[in-house]
């Protein structure tokens, strides 16, 4: 709301909303979440550049997942470009619905231990006020070799949420693949999906779509040792390649003691993804070779951005209390 407007008005019937950072005291306000961007840096970058255009080309600020648009167009009084619609000049803040699709991608498994649901909320962010943002969405399930295993397509109304259960589905077991889902919206900040992995006691994780970028270089952030084997801990790594070319991988276990490493390499083909039991498959051996050993375990691709990057997760198992917790790295 501009000052001018509420000035006019009686003030006793005015009701401010704040939606977006007005002042510098915000500056540390996380606007853009994909590329993590404060409104300070951003409002730095617009002083130094001019405009959004040059600041979502520098910054790559609202590219991802578009949530982030109807703020920036806020902030500085400029139309967001729109990478999903290129040339169709969309009305980003005023119009919700929009020609234009967007790829999502995402690790699933449906095992005797864990299963996943996909969530997607087709909701209409406040500030875009109330509109039909009605869109078809089609989604398919890949099998850890890049085949389709099962595909379908949906309507979802407005404010409608879209939901997809492997334990209710056809699937194999033990299955680890990959649900991709297409958008026929270009608007998507709020209808990016989340994934929910169970196991039988109710132990729950979750995390949203991770398709779009991943690490070119992840450590793992423990340091595993005899001990940490011995443990009623185990740790996995699902490593995703959700990009249609192969990609390479290495993995190194170094001992941070006497600097000497393991090396694994190896690559995932197009839409693939890979298990790795991390405590049996990579630090047991380790520890074999140095007993005493504290092992730090990488994953790294070699000459790649986080665009063209693997996209990984860490999945961990309290086998005392049965639980399983799961996060993107």
């Amino acid at each position: 709301m501009r000052e001018e407007e509420s000035q006019s008005r009686d003030p006793a019937t005015v009701e401010e909303v704040r939606l977006l950072p007005t002042s510098e005291s915000d500056d540390n306000a996380i606007i853009c979440f994909c590329y993590r961007l404060t409104a300070g840096m951003l409002r730095d970058t617009h002083r130094k550049l001019g405009c959004l255009q040059e600041v979502e080309r520098v910054t790559r600020a609202g590219q991802g997942c578009s949530g982030c648009q109807v703020v920036l167009q806020s902030m500085f009084g400029e139309t967001p470009s729109d990478t999903h619609t290129d040339g169709l000049n969309p009305m980003v803040g005023s119009s919700c619905f929009k020609p234009g699709t967007k790829l999502m991608k995402g690790f699933i498994v449906s095992s005797d231990e864990l299963e996943s649901t996909v969530y997607s909320s087709n909701g209409v962010a406040p500030a875009l006020g109330g509109c039909d943002a009605s869109m078809d969405v089609e989604y398919a399930v890949v099998d850890h070799q890049g085949s389709v295993v099962l595909s379908n397509s949906v309507r979802l109304s407005t404010n409608e949420t879209f939901s997809f259960d492997t334990a209710s589905a056809p699937l194999p077991k033990p299955f680890y693949g990959m649900f991709v889902m297409q958008l026929g919206r270009a608007n998507v900040g709020a209808s990016r999906f989340n994934i929910f992995w169970r196991d039988r006691h109710g132990g729950a994780s979750s995390t949203h779509e991770n398709g779009s970028t991943g690490r070119p270089k992840v450590w793992l952030p423990l340091l595993f040792t005899k001990e940490t084997l011995a443990s009623q801990t185990s740790f996995h790594l699902a490593v995703m390649n959700p990009h249609s070319v192969s990609k390479p991988f290495t993995v190194t276990v170094t001992d941070t003691r006497t600097k000497r490493s393991l090396v694994w390499k190896g690559g995932l083909n197009p839409y693939c993804v890979t298990w790795i039991d991390v405590s049996r498959e990579l630090c047991a051996p380790a520890l074999t070779e140095w007993p005493e050993g504290r092992l730090s375990v990488q994953l790294r691709t070699d000459d790649l951005d986080m665009y063209t990057a693997l996209s990984t997760y860490l999945f961990t198992r309290n086998a005392s209390l049965g639980l399983w917790s799961c996060n993107h790295l």
